[in-house]
């Protein structure tokens, strides 16, 4: 995947952190600041 430089909060940036570490397949969250970091699933969508 490939990242542009962005500023992102510390909790999004833990949330990415354990995505990776941890092997998530995706996210779930009304949040679009995670598209393009992760896999993101809206919820209801």
């Amino acid at each position: 995947m490939t990242r542009k430089k962005t500023k992102i909060s510390v909790s999004r940036t833990t949330i990415v952190s354990l995505y990776e570490s941890r092997d998530i397949d995706a996210v779930l969250s009304f949040d679009s600041d995670f598209n393009g970091l992760v896999e993101r699933v809206e919820p209801g969508g």
